[in-house]
C-alpha cells in the first residue's frame, strides 16, 4: 500500500480551506484503489473532525475529494464529531443486507463512503464478527432480508 501526503487549499464561496491530504492506495477494495483523508479543527474545540472519501465516481483527486465533502456537509450537517478524549470519531451509519448476502455500510456526511462486509474470512471484504453482529442488529430491527 502506498501512502502520501499532499498539500490542498481550496478557495470558494468565501470558505477557505487550507490542510494537507493523505492519499493511500488500496488493495482488495472492489470499489476504489485510493482513498483520500483528512482532518481539521473543531470550531471552539481542541478537538479536530476526520474525513475519508474513496476515489471513485467525479471524486478523480485530493482536491476533488475535499470539494466534494465540503458541498455534501453545506447541504446536510457535519455528521462526524470526535469525543472529548479524542479517541473516538462518530458518525451516523447505515447499513443493509444486499442479495447475495453481503452487508453493506455507509455514512450520512461522507460522500465516497460505502463498503461491503461478508461472513467469509476468506475473501477481500471477509469479517466474520463484524458481520455477525451488523446481522443481528438488522434482524432485531426487523430489517429485511
Amino acid at each position: 500500500m502506498g501512502i502520501a501526503s499532499r498539500p490542498q487549499g481550496i478557495a470558494g464561496d468565501l470558505k477557505v480551506w487550507e490542510g494537507v491530504v493523505h492519499v493511500f492506495d488500496l488493495e482488495g477494495n472492489p470499489n476504489a484503489s485510493r482513498a483520500y483523508a483528512w482532518s481539521s479543527p473543531i470550531e471552539g474545540s481542541d478537538n479536530r473532525r476526520f474525513f475519508a472519501v474513496l476515489h471513485m465516481g467525479a471524486i478523480t483527486s485530493p482536491l476533488e475529494a475535499v470539494q466534494a465533502h465540503r458541498d455534501g456537509a453545506s447541504k446536510e450537517r457535519e455528521m462526524t464529531t470526535v469525543s472529548k478524549k479524542g479517541k473516538s470519531v462518530y458518525a451516523e451509519a447505515g447499513f443493509w443486507r444486499e442479495k447475495d448476502g453481503s452487508i453493506h455500510l455507509s455514512f450520512k456526511g461522507v460522500p465516497g463512503f460505502h463498503v461491503a462486509v461478508n461472513a467469509d474470512p476468506r475473501k477481500p471484504n471477509g469479517h466474520p464478527t463484524l458481520f455477525k453482529r451488523l446481522d443481528a442488529l438488522l434482524t432485531a430491527a426487523d430489517a429485511p432480508n
